[in-house]
Protein backbone atom coordinates (compact mmCIF):
# COMPACT_ATOMS: atom_id res chain seq x y z
CA UNK A 1 0.00 0.00 0.00
CA UNK A 2 1.41 3.55 -0.96
CA UNK A 3 -0.14 6.51 0.37
CA UNK A 4 0.18 9.61 -1.49
CA UNK A 5 0.70 13.09 0.39
CA UNK A 6 -0.06 16.43 -0.66
CA UNK A 7 2.75 18.67 -1.36
CA UNK A 8 5.51 16.56 -0.90
CA UNK A 9 4.62 16.45 3.07
CA UNK A 10 7.31 13.88 5.04
CA UNK A 11 4.79 11.77 6.63
CA UNK A 12 5.00 11.85 10.56
CA UNK A 13 6.53 9.04 12.17
CA UNK A 14 4.24 6.13 13.95
CA UNK A 15 4.43 6.59 17.92
CA UNK A 16 2.80 5.45 20.74
CA UNK A 17 1.38 6.67 24.21
CA UNK A 18 0.00 4.53 27.43
CA UNK A 19 -1.55 5.79 30.06
CA UNK A 20 -2.60 3.90 33.00
CA UNK A 21 -6.31 4.40 34.17
CA UNK A 22 -6.34 1.79 36.85
CA UNK A 23 -4.81 -0.82 38.89
CA UNK A 24 -4.09 -2.92 36.11
CA UNK A 25 -5.84 -1.26 33.27
CA UNK A 26 -3.36 1.10 30.72
CA UNK A 27 -4.99 2.90 28.10
CA UNK A 28 -2.64 2.71 24.49
CA UNK A 29 -2.52 5.16 21.85
CA UNK A 30 -0.69 5.21 18.55
CA UNK A 31 -0.76 7.85 15.82
CA UNK A 32 0.40 8.60 12.85
CA UNK A 33 -0.46 4.86 10.85
CA UNK A 34 -1.83 4.19 7.84
CA UNK A 35 -5.82 5.39 7.95
CA UNK A 36 -8.13 2.81 8.53
CA UNK A 37 -5.81 -0.07 9.02
CA UNK A 38 -4.98 -2.80 11.43
CA UNK A 39 -2.12 -2.16 14.19
CA UNK A 40 -1.26 -5.37 16.38
CA UNK A 41 -0.42 -4.33 19.89
CA UNK A 42 1.76 -6.93 22.62
CA UNK A 43 2.62 -6.02 26.14
CA UNK A 44 4.38 -7.89 29.45
CA UNK A 45 3.24 -11.60 29.65
CA UNK A 46 0.33 -12.32 27.57
CA UNK A 47 -0.97 -8.98 26.72
CA UNK A 48 -1.95 -8.69 23.13
CA UNK A 49 -4.56 -6.32 21.12
CA UNK A 50 -5.61 -4.66 17.90
CA UNK A 51 -5.99 -1.68 17.38
CA UNK A 52 -8.06 -0.55 14.42
CA UNK A 53 -6.92 3.57 13.24
CA UNK A 54 -9.34 5.70 12.38
CA UNK A 55 -9.38 7.83 9.01
CA UNK A 56 -6.42 9.93 10.66
CA UNK A 57 -4.05 6.91 11.46
CA UNK A 58 -4.80 6.92 15.24
CA UNK A 59 -6.69 4.72 17.75
CA UNK A 60 -6.74 3.66 21.23
CA UNK A 61 -7.27 0.61 23.31
CA UNK A 62 -7.85 -0.50 27.21
CA UNK A 63 -5.07 -3.43 28.13
CA UNK A 64 -4.94 -5.45 30.97
CA UNK A 65 -1.97 -5.78 31.74
CA UNK A 66 0.10 -8.35 34.31
CA UNK A 67 2.47 -7.66 36.99
CA UNK A 68 5.16 -5.71 35.88
CA UNK A 69 8.12 -5.09 38.49
CA UNK A 70 11.11 -5.58 36.15
CA UNK A 71 13.34 -3.49 34.31
CA UNK A 72 11.95 -0.69 31.89
CA UNK A 73 12.54 -3.24 29.26
CA UNK A 74 9.83 -5.66 31.15
CA UNK A 75 7.39 -3.19 30.99
CA UNK A 76 7.21 -2.20 26.85
CA UNK A 77 3.74 -1.91 25.38
CA UNK A 78 4.34 -1.97 21.49
CA UNK A 79 2.62 -2.30 18.16
CA UNK A 80 3.24 -3.13 14.90
CA UNK A 81 1.51 -1.58 11.66
CA UNK A 82 1.96 0.33 8.54
CA UNK A 83 3.14 3.50 9.06
CA UNK A 84 1.46 6.62 7.50
CA UNK A 85 4.05 6.23 4.54
CA UNK A 86 3.53 3.04 3.47
CA UNK A 87 5.90 1.08 4.75
CA UNK A 88 6.20 -1.51 7.85
CA UNK A 89 6.26 0.52 11.32
CA UNK A 90 6.48 -0.12 14.60
CA UNK A 91 6.26 2.24 17.94
CA UNK A 92 6.43 1.42 21.67
CA UNK A 93 5.66 3.04 25.21
CA UNK A 94 7.05 1.85 28.60
CA UNK A 95 4.59 1.42 31.68
CA UNK A 96 5.61 2.57 35.07
CA UNK A 97 7.04 -0.02 36.91
CA UNK A 98 4.16 -0.75 39.72
CA UNK A 99 1.85 -1.13 37.17
CA UNK A 100 -0.64 -4.49 37.13
CA UNK A 101 0.72 -5.12 40.91
CA UNK A 102 0.04 -3.87 44.62
CA UNK A 103 4.06 -3.40 45.17
CA UNK A 104 7.44 -3.43 43.75
CA UNK A 105 8.80 -3.66 47.09
CA UNK A 106 11.30 -6.18 47.52
CA UNK A 107 9.53 -7.95 50.47
CA UNK A 108 6.56 -8.80 47.69
CA UNK A 109 8.84 -9.77 45.30
CA UNK A 110 10.55 -12.44 48.11
CA UNK A 111 8.01 -13.58 48.75
CA UNK A 112 6.57 -14.15 45.15
CA UNK A 113 10.00 -15.98 44.39
CA UNK A 114 9.91 -18.02 47.64
CA UNK A 115 6.38 -19.47 45.84
CA UNK A 116 4.25 -17.03 48.10
CA UNK A 117 1.34 -15.12 46.85
CA UNK A 118 3.00 -11.61 47.93
CA UNK A 119 1.66 -8.61 46.86
CA UNK A 120 -0.40 -6.17 48.95
CA UNK A 121 -2.03 -8.44 51.56
CA UNK A 122 1.39 -10.28 52.24
CA UNK A 123 3.54 -7.00 52.78
CA UNK A 124 1.23 -4.77 54.13
CA UNK A 125 0.08 -7.69 56.75
CA UNK A 126 3.35 -8.58 58.18
CA UNK A 127 4.40 -4.70 57.80
CA UNK A 128 1.33 -3.95 60.15
CA UNK A 129 2.35 -6.98 62.53
CA UNK A 130 5.91 -5.85 62.96
CA UNK A 131 4.31 -2.05 64.04
CA UNK A 132 1.91 -3.36 66.31
CA UNK A 133 4.29 -5.82 68.17
CA UNK A 134 6.82 -2.31 68.38
CA UNK A 135 3.94 0.06 69.50
CA UNK A 136 3.14 -2.72 71.95
CA UNK A 137 7.00 -2.86 73.42
CA UNK A 138 7.30 1.04 73.41
CA UNK A 139 3.75 1.00 75.13
CA UNK A 140 4.60 -1.66 77.78
CA UNK A 141 8.39 0.13 78.30
CA UNK A 142 6.86 3.40 79.02
CA UNK A 143 4.45 1.95 81.45
CA UNK A 144 6.88 0.12 83.07
CA UNK A 145 9.20 3.04 83.33
CA UNK A 146 6.22 5.31 84.49
CA UNK A 147 5.69 3.06 87.31
CA UNK A 148 9.04 2.59 88.56
CA UNK A 149 9.14 6.47 88.99
CA UNK A 150 6.09 6.79 90.60
CA UNK A 151 7.63 3.79 92.99
CA UNK A 152 10.88 5.24 93.96
CA UNK A 153 9.04 8.80 94.46
CA UNK A 154 6.59 7.02 97.25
Amino acid sequence: MQLTLRSGATPAVPSSKVTVVGFTQAKYCVSSYAPTSKVSVTGPGSTTATIHTSNLGTGCTQLTVESVCGSAGDRVIAATGIGADGNPATSSATLPPSTGTASCAPSSAAAQSAGGSGGLSHGLGVGLLIGAVLLAVVVAAGALALRRRRASSE
